[in-house]
């Protein structure tokens, strides 16, 4: 397990054998070939399969569904997510949401029944599946969310599209979680509700995957969903607490391990920049501080929620900074102090 000591954050030795190990593979499968990919929006399922081999599509998982059991945890799958990220941020963010947005979600509100069904061929990386939150006008928000579930006949029906959603047009996807309005509250706030949706159900529509800025080599579609039929025992998690799912499946699947794939960035930046000067970690981590803390004031966050969401961005910060070694600002030069921070601990869109 990681530790704790007098000089900050440790990894176990047993940590540092499974670093050396994830590192030997990513210097060897994904170094090489990365930029090449990059270029030509190449989407290595080869490679990605090689991973599920390795066992770092289970590091969270049960024994019983393929997983490492005991023998792996949160830790764990930071540090894979770092190693990977270093040499390729596509690949590290296709291992990020595999675990945290399409796996998790399954272990956390699965059925014995979907869990058997779908977490096997997941968690041996032989199968991807997506988390479909964010909308052309909605994101965490919600009560701006129009995709809708109309209960038909033992079916769910759903209408409505999704953008940005990561591992969902492969051709190893297997399904995608989504989110939808499936009724309206006493208080006339929407029913939200989390559903799972198969690859190659008709009515869903992975759309050509997008020309992004950064991540060519990551599996990224707009979703559409037309009178698109499933199951009704597809519903993931108790109807109405689609709001708590993805809360809970955020924390997990984007402001942890998030972090680990922008500390392997850091780490790509490191060997192009020089060590930053003594002291700067601590300028870095007072600057951003004022940053959270000048945000959630024009935010108007109550003083109860900024302390404990200033809390929470602490330990991430604190918890970040495996290396002891300093933290660089990895966004646009132009950035003010602590914004590029900031978006590895907040809510972001796009799943």
């Amino acid at each position: 397990m990681a530790l704790m000591t007098s000089t900050g954050f440790e990894l176990s030795r047993e940590h540092e054998e499974f670093r050396a190990s994830v590192r030997e593979f990513a210097a060897a499968e994904i170094a090489p070939h990365a930029a090449q990919w990059d270029r030509d929006h190449h989407f290595p399922v080869d490679v990605v399969r090689k991973m599920g081999a390795m066992g770092l599509f289970g590091l969270t998982a049960p024994e019983e569904f393929g997983g490492a059991g005991e023998d792996g945890d949160f830790t764990s799958l930071c540090v894979a997510i770092e190693e990977i990220g270093r040499v390729d941020q596509s690949m590290g963010i296709t291992l990020q949401a595999g675990v945290g947005l399409g796996i998790n979600p399954l272990l956390t509100y699965g059925t014995e029944e979907q869990k058997k069904q779908w977490l096997p061929d997941l968690v041996a990386g032989e199968r991807l599946a997506g988390f479909g939150l964010t909308e052309p006008g909605a994101g965490s928000d919600a009560g701006a969310t129009r995709t809708k579930a109309v209960l038909d006949g033992g079916e769910w029906v759903l209408d409505g599209s999704k953008q940005f959603i990561t591992n969902s047009g492969s051709e190893i996807t297997s399904l995608v979680t989504v989110t939808a309005r499936t009724g309206t509250r006493e208080d006339g706030r929407p029913e939200i509700s989390t559903i799972m949706v198969p690859a190659g159900t008709p009515g869903f529509t992975a759309e050509k995957a997008y020309d992004k800025l950064g991540w060519h080599a990551s599996d990224t579609h707009p979703l559409s969903f037309e009178s698109c039929r499933v199951p009704a025992e597809n519903l993931l998690g108790q109807q109405g607490r689609g709001y708590a799912h993805f809360l809970a499946t955020l924390d997990d699947g984007r402001v942890l391990s998030h972090d680990a794939n922008y500390e392997g960035l850091y780490f790509m930046n490191l060997a192009l920049r020089k060590p930053a000067a003594p002291g700067a970690k601590k300028i870095f981590k007072d600057a951003a501080g004022e940053f959270i803390r000048r945000e959630n004031r024009k935010r108007g966050v109550g003083s109860k929620a900024r302390d404990i969401w200033e809390d929470k961005a602490n330990r991430r910060f604190n918890s970040f900074i495996v290396s002891g070694k300093g933290l660089i600002a990895t966004g646009h030069p132009d950035q003010k102090p602590g914004e590029s921070f900031l978006a590895s601990i907040n809510i972001e869109d796009g799943s």
